[in-house]
């Protein structure tokens, strides 16, 4: 199973980054030829940077997250890590009502944040298999490939942005060069057209794409259950799921063409596979 969701999660970040990244580096081609494209790979690298040093910290400051003191919920942390071989992440906790719990940062800089309504909400049993699920998470190092998921999503959408904008002027240009001879009312039309047909074209290549994404983060998070099975966590984690789909914390199962574009998988799914026997 294992072998199959990596091999899954390969083809998807692929085609992710044709599809994205592919907008940008046609972009700096079309004016710079290859260099261009190293070019587009250096912004991404940037980017993907960006994302490893401080989206983590804007995010812990968003959810107005406060260090957790020594104490049973540090303890039971601890522990969690001590038998994924992980070392002993930061431990946030956010003031938020919503039961939920994030794993942020990469490496050194990885964080797990618990809200206080999801103390609240579940039992001890119940919330150690919620951290274990989280663990998971840093244990196959999902949150590097989301960070590299979100520097091409960004990329392509300013390369799409830059074709959009090119066609555009040129149109205006053409435009303006029509008043003095109406051999340019032709490219006035044709620029337009183009402009129109790339950003037709770009919402066709986010649904696509989007759509990779979104199944790339259905595999990562049935992955992240996987593992908090593997420390034995499997009961409280189905009980947890089921506790908070049925008080509506969790959204519920949307129709077939929703679920393409759901970043968890269904709770039902879910709660199979954590209580099957494989």
């Amino acid at each position: 199973m294992l072998l199959r969701t990596t091999a899954k999660l390969g083809f998807l970040l692929g085609f992710t980054a044709v599809g994205y990244g592919g907008w940008l580096a046609a972009l700096f081609f079309l004016f710079l030829g290859w260099r261009g494209v190293g070019l587009a790979l250096g912004v991404v690298a940037g980017l993907l940077a960006y994302y490893w040093m401080v989206a983590p910290r804007a995010f812990l400051k968003a959810a107005e997250a406060r260090p957790v003191p020594e104490g049973p919920l540090r303890s039971m942390v601890r522990d969690l890590a001590r038998k994924s071989g992980l070392p002993m992440p930061a431990l946030y906790l956010s003031p938020w009502k919503e039961p939920n719990a994030f794993a942020v940062g990469t490496g050194r800089r990885a964080a797990v944040v618990v809200t206080r309504g999801l103390l609240e909400s579940l039992d001890q049993r119940e919330g150690e298999a919620v951290l274990a699920h989280e663990l998971g998470h840093l244990y196959y190092r999902d949150l590097e490939w989301k960070q590299l998921e979100m520097a091409l999503i960004r990329a392509g959408d300013w390369g799409a942005r830059g074709f959009r904008a090119l066609a555009l002027g040129l149109s205006r240009l053409a435009e303006v060069m029509s008043c003095w001879s109406s051999l340019f009312l032709l490219p006035t039309f044709m620029f337009r057209l183009g402009a129109y047909l790339v950003h037709l074209l770009y919402r066709v290549t986010v649904g696509m794409v989007d759509w990779a994404v979104m199944a790339a983060s259905r595999e990562r998070e049935f992955r992240a259950d996987a593992w908090a099975k593997e420390l034995g966590c499997a009961p409280g984690l189905a009980a947890a799921l089921l506790r908070m789909d049925q008080e509506a914390m969790l959204p519920r199962r949307p129709p077939w063409v929703m679920r393409l574009y759901a970043s968890h998988p269904a709770t039902r799914e879910r709660v199979r596979m954590l209580l099957s026997e494989n």
